[in-house]
């Protein structure tokens, strides 16, 4: 099982302990952070050193790299999930320059794609070459002016050639 302990900003959820306790149950392979990087600086010294904890977005992993972080699940790492990997190899190498500065270019793709929402993921799959169903309703398909943002952003970070 993994747990997922994301609160967007609605209000308290469990408290640290209770999750690092959680965590450590037998049949817990590992953990995805929420949003919140103050709280997580809170669970991962009373989380389990064996356990797996994942950051949840790519615009926090080098942030999580600096927790302790030795993962992470986000839609970033279906698209740029050797960017993903360097800012975490960087990270647990505690080569924080590199892990800064590839972590801009994650909290760009972050921004720029994920204002889109799931419609913008979609589109950048598309543009990377990956066949996608339909749109995934209560979503828009995307539009020609979503799609040119999103080119220009991958564009913008060398994931597709000019």
């Amino acid at each position: 099982m993994i747990v997922i302990h994301q609160t967007f900003n609605s209000g308290p959820g469990a408290p640290p302990e209770t999750i690092g306790e959680v965590c450590g149950l037998d049949n817990v392979f590992g953990y995805i952070t929420d949003h919140d990087i103050r709280f997580e600086g809170w669970v991962r010294p009373v989380f389990p050193t064996e356990k797996r904890f994942w950051i949840c977005n790519g615009g926090l992993l080098a942030y999580g790299g600096l927790l302790g972080a030795n993962g992470a699940c986000m839609w970033l790492g279906n698209v740029a999930p050797q960017l993903g990997m360097d800012i975490m190899a960087a990270s647990a190498q505690g080569d924080y320059r590199t892990a800064r500065w590839l972590q801009t270019t994650a909290s760009i793709l972050d921004r720029q794609i994920g204002r889109f929402g799931l419609t913008g993921v979609k589109a950048v799959l598309s543009l990377l070459g990956y066949s996608m169903s339909g749109r995934r309703r209560p979503f828009p398909a995307a539009d020609d002016e979503t799609r040119q943002q999103v080119e220009t952003t991958l564009r913008n970070a060398r994931l597709i050639a000019e």
